[in-house]
């Protein structure tokens, strides 16, 4: 008789815990089918789709354990003090799956962004349970990848800092950085300068006093913080060689322009520094 009625409830108890999972599985996919309607935006719905699944699952977790909870209390305490000996001996698992709630509950990137943690640059391919996947570049923001794929844990996000690419559409303080000659300095700073500030001007629609933009919306700029769109100059000396001299130029751009503007930079230093 006790048999049969520990078997009625094994029975029901996994009986609710199916009925419990498929509903809570239909819902998921049902908002996650609204949301695809609404949302055009790949990024913007890869984000939706990780938060709904990572919801989902922490719902489907704790009503599996309300349910397992009522029938068996006894053995649920010693399940839990089985798990928490489990805890301490995967300790770096445990804290690979918080990486992956904080990657998507905070956002801190999805799926095609391009990011850097430590040394590893690259584009996200693929966010799992324990690591995340990257196609390998040589810098951040790049769109050719090395051929390399790279599995890193999740939990390396928690203690190192994240640098994440921003959208080809937004706006970055991009930094381009050259050396030359003391006695030169000066007249190839005021030429770079210029060059870059007809470069931008005339790209990005930016009015002579740096302050309004035909690309730019004042609403994008107030976002960041961006009061002008001069270009800035720098000229840091160099302690080993008093010689030389080290100049900095910083200029607003799209991310997608960043780097045909250092080319065109660097082909315009070049070009000038064999003139003088």
């Amino acid at each position: 008789m006790k048999e049969e009625q520990i078997f009625n409830q094994l029975f029901f108890q996994c009986f609710n815990t199916f009925i419990s999972t498929a509903v809570i599985a239909i819902i998921a996919i049902g908002c996650h089918s609204f949301f695809k309607r609404k949302i055009t935006s790949q990024k913007q719905l890869n984000k939706i789709k990780s938060r709904v699944i990572y919801i989902a699952t922490i719902i489907t977790i704790l009503v599996i354990v309300r349910i397992w909870i009522e029938g068996f209390y006894h053995l649920f305490t010693m399940l839990s003090l089985v798990a928490a000996g489990l805890v301490i001996v995967n300790k770096e698992n445990v804290m690979n799956f918080s990486g992956w709630i904080i990657i998507n509950w905070r956002s801190l990137f999805s799926e095609g962004d391009s990011i850097q943690v430590q040394s590893y640059i690259g584009k996200v391919v693929g966010i799992r349970l324990l690591y995340f996947t990257i196609n390998e570049t040589y810098y951040l923001g790049d769109k050719k990848t090395t051929g390399k794929i790279i599995k890193i844990p999740n939990s390396l996000i928690i203690t190192a800092p994240v640098t994440t690419f921003p959208n080809d559409d937004a706006i970055l303080l991009h930094k381009v950085s050259f050396t030359t000659n003391v006695d030169t300095a000066l007249d190839i700073s005021k030429k770079v300068k210029q060059y870059i500030s007809n470069k931008i001007k005339e790209k990005y629609g930016i009015s002579d006093s740096f302050k309004e933009s035909k690309v730019f919306s004042k609403a994008k700029l107030a976002k960041i913080s961006v009061h002008s769109l001069e270009p800035k100059i720098d000229l840091i000396p160099i302690v080993e060689n008093d010689s030389i001299i080290t100049v900095k130029v910083h200029f607003y751009c799209l991310a997608e322009d960043s780097k045909s503007l250092e080319l065109e930079f660097i082909s315009y230093y070049l070009e000038t520094r064999s003139k003088i």
